[in-house]
């Protein structure tokens, strides 16, 4: 093989990598309605809040603390630390729905 196909060769494979990498590193996202605000959750956070409220009543908990803050301002998802009633703290994003 010549120099400049081994180069090529090589160059594909490192952008082959990185965009395997990078789906990777995606997570899915969980956005709760809550009326006048979206909270949004990675999976991680999501299944951890669930395994204390349950599944039943994850939504309504997570509405419940978002409701006591003011997010009005928040046109793009802000990150905010939101503690649950268990005492657990998560770093989340809020939006005002507009």
């Amino acid at each position: 093989m010549n120099r400049q196909c081994v180069t090529g060769l090589a160059a594909a494979a490192f952008a082959a990598l990185l965009g395997s990498g990078s789906a990777a590193l995606a997570q899915t996202m969980t956005t709760v309605e809550c009326g006048e605000v979206n909270v949004i959750l990675n999976d991680e956070q999501t299944a951890a809040i669930k395994e204390k409220t349950g599944e039943d009543t994850f939504g309504t908990q997570v509405c419940d603390v978002a409701r006591k803050i003011d997010a009005s301002g928040y046109a793009e998802p802000t990150p905010v630390t939101i503690t649950m009633p268990s005492g657990e703290s998560y770093d989340v994003k809020l939006q005002a729905v507009q």
